[in-house]
């Protein structure tokens, strides 16, 4: 379905994966003007099984209306006893395989995509930029390539199109699995997400905790990726000491791209409220997402 919003083109309910009915789906928001449009896919927080591409709908129109396109994608949820990881990041990686390979119709550049995510979201968004076309739960290893049109084989066959990116924005993420687990089990033992994405406690399995998380990746040889962090001083579902400030200077320390915008009193949740005037945390960090995707997408 097509649609206009503040002068702006929408097209939902894209199926990216999966099958028509009950594949995944997305909504595409566009500048009004011909592109192709540099694009950035986001993707909703809410844990693991609340949430959906709807909560982006502020940022697609508001992106969409000063140059840049916003790919608004659904994510799998929880089911009984079923993990949600690695497939949860497969998903997203081919979220950024299916624009590429369908950049022309969707009137989108296939060489300027980046990630977007809140809480979760920001989890998904930033392990998925890390990995660029190694596959999700192959351990620690292996250079990421730079965001490019197709990957090739040794022969030079072109091979599908590269799920890598350029940059990636991130709002208050869970970025050390390990690090979230131990805090889960005093701060919500009856809501162990962490776990229930694993499939397994990290006492029985850290090496999965920690190939599973952003923070095995801030590496030298990935850092062609550039990072936009966000987060509240006043977030206590998801702790600024454990992820956002150290994975901030993980980063740094290996040479990635990367700005900080932090937000006093802040909670958790405010990344997807309406951005409107200069009212609200989203609308205070709103100009400063836009010169950082002008300046590296």
């Amino acid at each position: 379905m097509n649609g206009k919003g503040r002068e702006v083109d929408i097209v939902s309910a894209i199926c990216y994966t999966g099958d028509e009915g009950t594949g995944l789906l997305g909504d595409l928001y566009r500048p009004p003007q011909r592109g192709p449009h540099p694009v950035v896919v986001a993707v909703h927080g809410g844990g693991w099984d609340q949430g959906s591409r709807d909560c982006y709908r502020e940022w697609g129109i508001y992106l969409a209306a000063r140059g840049f396109a916003l790919f608004a994608a659904d994510r799998r949820r929880f089911k009984a006893d079923e993990a949600v990881f690695p497939q949860v990041i497969e998903d997203l990686q081919a979220a950024v395989r299916y624009l590429r390979s369908h950049a022309p119709e969707l009137d989108v550049d296939a060489r300027r995509i980046a990630l977007m995510g809140d809480s979760s979201g920001g989890y998904l968004a930033a392990l998925t930029g890390l990995l660029g076309d190694q596959p999700p739960g192959e351990g620690v290893g292996g250079e990421a390539p730079a965001a490019s049109g197709a990957v090739r084989a040794p022969s030079g066959v072109v091979k599908a199109p590269s799920c890598a990116v350029k940059a990636v924005i991130a709002f208050y993420g869970v970025f050390d699995l390990a690090a979230e687990w131990n805090f889960e089990q005093t701060a919500r033992p009856f809501d162990r997400v962490t776990e229930k994405l694993m499939g397994v406690p990290l006492i029985d399995d850290r090496k999965r905790y920690f190939a599973a998380s952003p923070v095995a990746y801030a590496t030298r040889d990935r850092n062609h990726l550039a990072f936009f962090l966000a987060w509240g001083t006043s977030d206590d579902v998801v702790s600024e000491d454990l992820h956002s400030r150290p994975f901030a200077r993980m980063l740094g320390q290996a040479n990635f791209a990367v700005e900080t915008t932090i937000v006093p009193h802040a909670q958790h949740y405010w990344a997807t409220d309406p951005i409107r005037g200069e009212s609200g945390h989203a609308s205070a960090v709103a100009p400063r997402l836009l010169r950082f995707l002008e300046r590296y997408l």
